[in-house]
């Protein structure tokens, strides 16, 4: 093989390091390409939290079939409907007395005023009763069956002083005293009415026995009952 002349090696040895520097350095340029995660893609959003999160379920939630009940809307057991506090209620007695108390009680009610005197025909089919009304004095007439009660005739005038101040110190009302003495008795109600004597006022209330008839007195103040000599 001929010589190489020296000159000439030279830049042949140098282009073989040069190359192999090259590619040493293309090596290592490729291994820390690999070690390093790339960079994300700056034109590719990141994904929201919305739509990272999972889906959700496709069953969808049957609804209640309504509201459930407050302890106010559940319907209470119907109580029984109390009577009303202005309607008295009395025992029952024999047919002539009660058609007697429902007559003032109709009456009474009627009117809006008190009654202070009764007096009925022996069927106890027709009544007359006397109420005050204010300052005045209502004679009613009525008729009573076993299909109601109704006003005949109704007249009116002027209360008189002794009636107005007796009836103001009641505190024992007409169909009160009725019952005080049919129940003592066990008579038969024939009339009852206002009365005064000396300053005293009390209801006068007269009853049948079968043989004789009876008079007793009912106090209006305190309800005391006494046998009418």
């Amino acid at each position: 093989m001929p010589s190489c002349p020296a000159h000439r090696l030279a830049p042949a040895r140098r282009a073989a390091r040069t190359g192999a520097v090259v590619v040493a350095a293309g090596l290592a340029l490729a291994a820390c390409s690999a070690d390093v995660a790339p960079a994300p893609d700056a034109a590719t959003p990141a994904a929201s939290p919305a739509e990272t999160s999972p889906a959700p379920s496709s069953t969808p939630t049957e609804p209640s079939a309504g509201p459930s009940p407050s302890p106010s809307d559940t319907p209470s057991p119907r109580a029984q409907e109390p009577e009303p506090a202005d309607t008295p209620t009395y025992p029952s007695f024999d047919p002539h007395t009660d058609r007697a108390l429902q007559t003032i009680a109709a009456m009474e009610a009627t009117f809006g005023a008190g009654a202070f005197k009764v007096e009925g025909d022996d069927d106890g089919t027709r009544w007359k009763l006397e109420l005050t009304q204010g300052d005045d004095r209502l004679k009613v007439k009525a008729e009573a069956d076993d299909t109601g009660i109704a006003t005949t005739d109704t007249k009116r005038d002027d209360l008189g002083d002794d009636d107005r101040e007796a009836l103001g110190r009641a505190q024992v009302s007409l169909s009160e005293a009725i019952v005080r003495v049919v129940e003592s008795s066990g008579g038969v109600l024939d009339k009852a009415e206002l009365e005064e004597d000396d300053g005293l006022a009390y209801w006068e209330v007269e009853v049948d026995l079968g043989d004789d008839d009876e008079h007793y007195r009912v106090d209006v103040a305190t309800g005391t009952l006494s046998r009418d000599a």
